[in-house]
């Protein structure tokens, strides 16, 4: 997952709860924005991953270890 943006994201909301009106509206837009954008990068690091079959079998290996989950590991 992508750090830098989940950690935008999270910014977005620290900013929420202090802000009214036009401008909490438009961070929450920015925050939805990030989201997408999450989302979008998240899927597009799967993608070649789940198409290759050692990479497929290397990611199940990874995740077979406790604690090792999407995070860690696309």
């Amino acid at each position: 997952m992508p750090t830098y943006l989940n950690e935008a994201y999270q910014a977005e909301q620290n900013r929420l709860k202090t802000r009214t009106g036009t401008v909490h509206a438009s961070i929450a837009d920015t925050a939805d924005f990030l989201v997408g954008q999450i989302k979008q990068l998240t899927a597009q690091i799967g993608e070649p991953i789940g198409q290759d079959p050692t990479l497929k079998q290397n990611r199940a290996l990874l995740y077979s270890i406790p604690g090792i989950g999407d995070k860690t590991a696309p």
